[in-house]
């Protein structure tokens, strides 16, 4: 009896599944690119689609952070700590990132997860001043800020973001440099 020929597997399915590292991390590192090629990290909050081919995050509209996004989509995410802090050997994620039309049937999808993901704290967070974050809504009467955690509303000022997961497989992050090497050694 012979062995069967080995399948060739589905890049749709299996190959671009998020690690179960980033899926069970409540915050990632969000790695954009300066113009000149350095990379900026910050953690952001996520969510990801029932496919795991694109992962959602909410951003200040006027952060360096989107317009790097504007110029270059090429972004990196790993599993961090809530102050920004990344394990060596994190699962990197790669892909491109564009800003979300808030009109788009996924904004609405985005929206829900990262409420049903976040509960709470997406709603409060944004408002107060809480050390090592950057907040959104602190010049807010108090009054103004008790109604948007009651509504529930996204804040004015800030936008979602879709990563769309291009890597095919897994890469890992040298402890010494920090610097993400692929499987296969090349960039």
């Amino acid at each position: 009896m012979t062995d069967p020929a080995p399948s060739t597997p589905d890049p749709t399915t299996t190959d671009l599944a998020l690690p179960d590292a980033l899926t069970k991390a409540r915050y990632a590192s969000l790695r954009t690119f300066r113009g000149d090629g350095r990379p900026v990290d910050c953690p952001v909050w996520f969510t990801w689609s029932d496919d795991e081919t694109t992962v959602w995050f909410r951003s200040k509209a006027d952060t360096p952070k989107i317009r790097r996004i504007e110029v270059d989509g090429s972004v990196e995410l790993r599993p961090c700590s809530w102050r920004g802090v990344v394990r060596p050997g994190a699962a990197v994620v790669t892909g491109t990132a564009a800003v979300v039309d808030p009109a788009a049937a996924a904004a609405a999808t985005a929206e829900g997860r990262l409420r049903d993901r976040y509960g709470w704290q997406w709603y409060t967070t944004p408002l107060f001043r809480i050390p090592f974050t950057h907040t959104s809504k602190l010049d807010l009467p108090l009054r103004q800020k008790l109604h948007l955690i009651r509504t529930r509303q996204s804040h004015d000022g800030s936008c979602l973001v879709a990563v769309t997961v291009a890597q095919p497989r897994a890469r890992t992050v040298d402890s010494a440099s920090s610097t993400p090497h692929s499987s296969s050694g090349l960039r």
